[in-house]
């Protein structure tokens, strides 16, 4: 495969590819950088934003770019950037928000406005705010625009320091299943074989036959601006969050790898705190199970972002717990409301419209509840019963 085609196999913005295969995903994700490169020091009040208001044919020979590379940019951002020198890229719709970051504006009237309105603005923020900036490009297009305080940080060599820490640390840990898109890539790891005293008390907290503790690596330059590792739970379909999020953010002047290094070392740690706290969870009468799950996802933000898939989880958790826990004479735990909130991020994630990313914000959401979180201060009936 020469340069073009490679560029070309990760042009668009919709890249998505799902590997279950270590080797295979960093062999991806290796040829997915090596198209890409940082244009540092980037004169903010230099860079023009432009519109692809002609035929992307013409657009592509005016600015020396790909026609099917510009094509693809018109159904998507619309916009392309033209350097001091003259160098011009596509603009992915994915780096439309650090785009307007940079250049001070923001609005959700721009995704309705016509492009020409948006560049005219964006160009006029720009100038206005000026510094400089950093360029991501990947694929031929412009990934992100960053501040200049942006550190740049390699997947690829991230991942290998992540398996080389893996196989020393946690051997017996195995990759499940990647997901590579522009908005970011995600690895699930299979810890299983580790803490099985705390996981089996986890396990019959939950009263179910089977639990898969797993560890989320989440990376990118778009959306997720970091690198972080979230323990999670995976039983019975659902994705439960267990809090102990550690993330390292792109910033700073030093370099990160040694930072890394220091918080894969936390690994075990994270997973222990949260899931002692969800075994407690256990314990506790809620007098108002229902009303106790809308406040609580009120109070994290998820009735807000979320209301579609809050009240349909509500909704399953009544069923699930009013008459068939009456009728075995059990009590509604905080445990239970935590379970019910965390069928939000399988409704959100299932949702072709919203994906992932909105499964992430979903699950960083419902985690907030654990912790130091007094459950008996949300036990009240809501106002009127209403829901929004």
């Amino acid at each position: 495969m020469d340069v073009r085609e490679q560029k070309m196999l990760f042009m668009k913005d919709s890249y998505s590819a799902r590997v279950a295969d270590s080797q295979e995903f960093m062999e991806l994700l290796t040829k997915m950088e090596e198209t890409g490169t940082w244009i540092r020091d980037v004169p903010l009040d230099k860079l023009y934003v432009r519109p692809v208001s002609k035929e992307p044919e013409e657009v592509a020979e005016d600015y020396h770019m790909e026609p099917e590379t510009v094509a693809d940019t018109s159904r998507n951002s619309g916009l392309f950037l033209v350097l001091r020198g003259g160098e011009a890229y596509c603009l992915r719709s994915q780096g439309i928000r650090s785009l307007h970051e940079r250049a001070g504006i923001s609005g959700a009237a721009y995704a309705k406005l016509p492009k020409e309105t948006e560049a005219r603005h964006l160009n006029d923020g720009l100038k206005a705010m000026g510094g400089t900036g950093i360029l991501r490009i990947i694929g031929d297009k412009c990934l992100g625009i960053h501040s200049s305080s942006y550190n740049p940080f390699s997947m690829s060599e991230a991942y290998g320091e992540a398996m080389d820490f893996f196989a020393k640390e946690f051997p017996e840990a195995k990759m499940l299943r990647a997901q590579i898109r522009y908005e970011g890539v995600q690895v699930w790891f299979d810890f299983s074989a580790y803490n099985e005293e705390l996981f089996s008390d986890l396990q019959y907290a939950l009263g179910t036959r089977r639990i898969r503790p797993t560890l989320l690596l989440g990376m990118g330059d778009a959306a997720l601006s970091s690198i972080s590792l979230c323990p999670q739970c995976e039983s019975d379909g659902l994705r439960i969050p267990l809090g102990g999020k550690i993330e390292l953010r792109h910033r700073g002047k030093e370099d990160l790898m040694p930072r890394f290094k220091r918080q894969l070392s936390l690994i075990e740690g994270q997973f222990e705190r949260p899931a002692r706290q969800m075994a407690r969870m256990k314990n506790g009468n809620l007098v108002y199970p229902c009303d106790t799950f809308l406040n609580v996802a009120a109070e994290c933000g998820l009735l807000k972002s979320f209301a579609k898939a809050t009240n349909q989880a509500c909704e399953m958790f009544e069923m699930l717990t009013a008459l068939p826990y009456r009728r075995e004479g059990r009590e509604v735990t905080p445990l239970d409301v935590y379970l019910g909130l965390c069928r939000i991020i399988s409704f959100v994630g299932d949702r072709k419209e919203t994906g992932e990313k909105a499964a992430l914000k979903a699950s960083q959401m419902v985690e907030r509840a654990l912790g130091n979180f007094n459950w008996a201060s949300f036990d009240y009936p809501r106002m009127g019963g209403k829901r929004t």
